[in-house]
Parts: structure tokens; sequence; C-alpha cells
């Protein structure tokens, strides 16, 4: 067991994909304090729990909330952490990360939305200098089996502006997966029972999210590595080793399926704590 003595001084910030939470992360968690890592999560804010949905009607200000947001909330996350911070995007994810951190352009969107009022203008100029202290922190990105975007580029521009066959469009804004495939799309080597309770805990998510391009993505300024899941039924697993892993640093690859956090929760850990150690090990 590779103990994360050496790389003690990096937290981990956990990012989980579409229409999913910081629930997705809870088999993984054990394995990765058990190497001894420092770990925090975050729920991203365009997927909408139903009290979430009743309580703000997934708005700011007048639009719906998107990748811009999603980003702001993992660069919450990284202000609050002393010391560096190690970004895991997983699926969606990897756009959050590439936004997150990215040094050249950390808070210009949001920068760049007029505001309504002097207050809103000083929360803008806030979220701008938060960002740029956030991005700042990252030693590195670590791509699970995620999308990795070119300048400029959206998730759905990736597939060229085609969603997914398995995605639904609940309504003019909302997203969900068909429900009646996600068992073998984004589960497909857990067995019946995590399939079931995985399921049950998939929230909609504004289409928005998918739409929003990153304009410079971290992952050419920040060391970075891809995680290929060989069984993937998501995302398919030779464009995750020709396509995404090549824009990286470095890779390495799990015989798992798009969710090794559920299905081979200590063969995901041992590989996020040999590459925070490597770093270190390295200096």
């Amino acid at each position: 067991m590779t103990s994360a003595s050496s790389a003690e001084r990096k937290t981990l910030v956990l990012v989980h994909g579409a229409w999913h939470g910081s629930w997705c992360w809870e088999r993984l968690l054990p394995h990765l304090a058990e190497r001894g890592l420092a770990v925090r999560t975050v729920d991203l804010p365009s997927v909408l729990r139903g009290a979430e949905r009743d309580a703000r009607g997934g708005r700011r200000g007048d639009r719906r909330l998107d990748l811009r947001d999603d980003a702001d909330a993992v660069r919450g996350v990284i202000e609050s952490i002393d010391g560096p911070v190690v970004l895991c995007g997983h699926s969606y994810g990897g756009m959050v990360i590439s936004l997150a951190a990215s040094r050249s352009s950390a808070g210009a969107a949001r920068s760049a939305e007029a505001p309504s009022a002097p207050s809103a203008a000083s929360a803008a100029s806030a979220a701008v200098a938060t960002a740029r202290g956030a991005e700042s922190r990252v030693a590195r990105l670590i791509y699970l089996c995620a999308f990795v975007p070119e300048p400029n580029q959206s998730l759905v521009a990736i597939g060229d502006n085609q969603p997914a066959p398995w995605i639904r469009m609940l309504d003019e804004e909302m997203t969900l997966p068909d429900l009646s495939l996600a068992g073998e799309v984004l589960y497909n080597d857990c067995d019946a029972a995590t399939r079931e309770w995985a399921i049950a805990r998939l929230a909609p998510q504004f289409n928005a999210a998918f739409i929003t391009p990153v304009a410079r993505p971290a992952w050419r300024e920040i060391p970075s590595t891809y995680v290929v899941c060989a069984r993937d039924g998501a995302i398919p697993p030779d464009l995750q080793r020709t396509v995404f892993a090549s824009r990286t640093e470095r890779s390495i690859e799990l015989d798992a399926g798009h969710s090794p956090f559920l299905s081979q929760p200590a063969a995901l850990a041992q590989a996020l704590a040999q590459e925070l150690a490597r770093d270190t090990a390295s200096r």
C-alpha cells in the first residue's frame, strides 16, 4: 500500500460528474483515508437535487446555473484549504476542473457578466479575486475517465454538438440519463445492488452546463494525469486514450467501467495516492 506521507501537504479535491453528487465518493473515501490522504468533496450547483430545486429554482440572476457556477463552487473549496491542491474530476468534472484551475481566465467569464447593482458588482469583483487565489494553489489535475476540452470548447462540442443517445431532455432546460440504460452505461462493472443504489440518487442537471465553453483549459498550464477506464460504457476507452490522455502529461489505466469509485474503490484509491506521492518524490 502506498503511504501518503510524502504527499501529506497536498489536499485532493474530488469533483463529481454529471447528475451525480458527493455521495458517489462514499466508497472511495475510506480507502483514501487509509492511505493518509487529505480529501475534500464538492456538490456542483448545476445538478439540482429536489430540495435545492424547490428552494432556489436553479437561477443566478436571470440565467440558469451552468459550468461557470460549478467552477466557482470548486474554487470556493480550494480557497478554504491551506496548502497545495490536486483536483480530480470525473467525467463532466473534467470540464469543471479545466475551468476552475485556469490560470489565464479564472473568473473572466464571471467578471464579464453585467451586474445589475453595485452590490452585484462587488460580488463579481470578489469572485474574480477568489478565482485568482484559488487557481494558484492547484498543483496537478487528474482526469478520471473525464472530458479534456480544447480551448473554447464545450462538452457538447466535443461530441460534435450532439448529446449521447442515452441522455434525455426532461424539458427545455434539464437533462438526465435514460434510467433504463444508466446501469449498463455508467455502472456496467458494478453489482446489481450498487447499480440500483446509484441510479436512485441521480439528479437532473441543467443542459446549460454542457454547452458552456472553457476558454483556456487549465491542462495547458498545469501538470495533469489522465486515468483511462478500459471498460467504460459512457466515454469510449479509445477516445480516452487517443484524444484525452494525449493532452495530459501522463496517463494510467484501470480495468474498470465508468464509475471505479463504486466498482473498484481500493484500486482507484491506490492509483490516486501514487499520483500524489509521485510528484513529491520527484522534487
